[in-house]
């Protein structure tokens, strides 16, 4: 294993999935380590870090970009039906994803 803030050795790569503090200070190097088609997905706790992570991915020439508010809402089984449990998580995150295209 290395730091990934060491640089990326492969190259060729289908997917990124950062959770960083700062992703889009490596997102040059993954934009070269992906192959063309390629996707980078962030995880950011915070709207501001996943805009940032939108304008530099965006800047830096990736399409296809969207972010997307993650909720969570767990799933009650029973023998009976499957239903969405009463309590949820109204918010626990956004995910920014983008191409190399």
């Amino acid at each position: 294993n290395q730091n990934i803030k060491d640089g990326i050795d492969e190259e060729e790569i289908d997917l990124f999935f950062l959770d960083l503090p700062k992703p889009f200070e490596i997102f040059e190097d993954v934009k070269k380590a992906l192959r063309l088609g390629g996707w980078l997905a962030v995880y950011a706790p915070y709207i501001d870090q996943a805009e940032t992570a939108y304008r530099i991915a965006k800047k830096l020439g990736f399409r296809d970009l969207t972010i997307l508010e993650t909720l969570e809402r767990e799933m009650e089984i029973r023998p009976q039906g499957t239903r969405p449990k009463t309590r949820m998580v109204g918010h626990s995150g956004y995910l920014v994803f983008a191409r190399k295209l």
